[in-house]
């Protein structure tokens, strides 16, 4: 065998090898779940919560509430109330449903009682009509996760007014 069929055969294996880490580290470390920070931006009320299966309409326990503490009847500053339920009107159209568990709900109030929510839509894509079928996005959920965490956490952070004193 011959020297350059030695190192063809090497350059393969070596490029083969490369190829199946590259594979691997796409599907083990790759988080599809990407927060809408327009819809973050537009909801009134962001919650931490405990959805159970059921219908389009459910009845959820709020383990904690990032904005909108007055909406829900929480002193402000309490991020953790203890036994607060509302009600959900459109989890049913909600998109990255998982099933039954902790999920970031961005909510806005509905007709019909005080602790009465539904999901804020996504707002439509820019340049594409809010009427289009592109343009159309369902409500949005997200499961609770380390990285969903992070990501709302930064969202909420890069939403915060500007202090006026640091202004020029």
């Amino acid at each position: 065998m011959s020297l350059r069929r030695v190192f063809l055969i090497v350059a393969a294996a070596a490029y083969a090898a490369w190829t199946a880490w590259l594979a691997y580290e796409a599907l083990a470390t790759a988080d599809p779940i990407i927060l809408s920070r327009p819809q973050l931006f537009t909801a009134p009320v962001i919650v931490e919560a405990q959805v159970p299966a059921g219908g389009p309409e459910r009845e959820v326990v709020v383990t904690r509430v990032y904005r909108g503490q007055s909406a829900l009847g929480v002193p402000e500053g309490e991020t953790q109330p203890q036994g607060v339920k509302l009600v959900v009107t459109n989890l049913g159209e909600a998109h990255n449903w998982r099933g039954p568990g902790a999920y970031f709900l961005p909510l806005q109030p509905d007709a019909g009682g005080p602790l009465r929510f539904r999901i804020v839509p996504v707002p439509a894509r820019v340049g594409l009509s809010a009427r289009s079928a592109a343009g159309r996005l369902p409500p949005a959920i997200y499961p609770v996760t380390d990285s969903t965490r992070t990501q709302l956490e930064e969202a909420l952070r890069a939403s915060l007014p500007v202090p006026t004193g640091l202004l020029p």
